[in-house]
C-alpha cells in the first residue's frame, strides 16, 4: 500500500520521501508567515494571500525540478550499471568460450564436480578415456563408477567434499 510506496528503496518512494514534507510542512509555514506579516501591518490581505500563492507555487515547482534533477541522476546511475553488467556478462562469455575451447581440445582428460558433488564439467577427453558420458553421479561412487583416487593413484576419492582418507 501507501506506506509500502514509501518505504521501497525506487524511484517512486524516494520522489515521495521528498515531495511529502514539502507538500505537508511549507504551505503551513507559508500561511503562518502570511498571517503574521497582516497582523504587523506589512501588507493588506489580498497582497498576503496573492504573496502566499505565488510563494507556494515558486517553492514547490523548486521541489519538483529538484526531485526530477535527483531522479534524472538515479536514472543516468542505474541506466550506466545496467550496461557495466551487460559488459561483464558479454566478457564473462567471451571468457568462457575461451575456456570451453581449450578443455574440447585438451588430451588430458578433466572433469570438474561442485561441492555437492554434481558435475559441471567433463570434457571430451575425459569423456574418451572413462568411456562414457557425463552425468549425476554420487561422490561416493566416484570411484567405482569413474575410477576417482586422490593424487596417490591408490586412495579412494573422499565421498565427503574436503574429506581427507590416510591411506592405509
Amino acid at each position: 500500500g501507501l506506506m509500502a510506496a514509501l518505504a521501497s528503496r525506487n524511484a517512486g518512494g524516494a520522489a515521495a520521501r521528498h515531495l511529502l514534507p514539502v507538500a505537508a510542512i511549507l504551505p503551513v509555514i507559508i500561511g503562518l508567515m502570511r498571517i503574521k506579516g497582516e497582523y504587523a501591518g506589512l501588507y493588506n490581505t489580498e497582497f498576503g494571500v496573492a504573496l502566499m500563492v505565488t510563494t507556494t507555487v515558486v517553492l514547490f515547482v523548486s521541489a519538483v525540478c529538484w526531485t526530477a534533477i535527483s531522479l534524472n541522476k538515479t536514472d543516468h546511475e542505474r541506466h550506466r550499471a545496467v550496461e557495466d553488467l551487460r559488459s561483464a556478462h558479454l566478457e564473462l562469455r567471451s571468457q568462457t568460450e575461451i575456456l570451453q575451447s581449450i578443455l574440447n581440445s585438451m588430451g588430458d582428460g578433466v572433469v570438474v564436480a561442485n561441492k555437492h558433488g554434481q558435475f559441471m564439467q567433463f570434457n571430451p577427453a575425459a569423456e574418451r578415456i572413462l568411456g562414457m558420458s557425463p552425468y549425476e553421479v554420487a561422490p561416493n561412487s566416484w570411484t567405482d563408477k569413474y575410477g576417482c583416487y586422490l593424487a596417490d593413484g591408490v586412495t579412494p576419492y573422499p565421498a565427503i567434499p574436503n574429506a581427507r582418507r590416510v591411506p592405509g
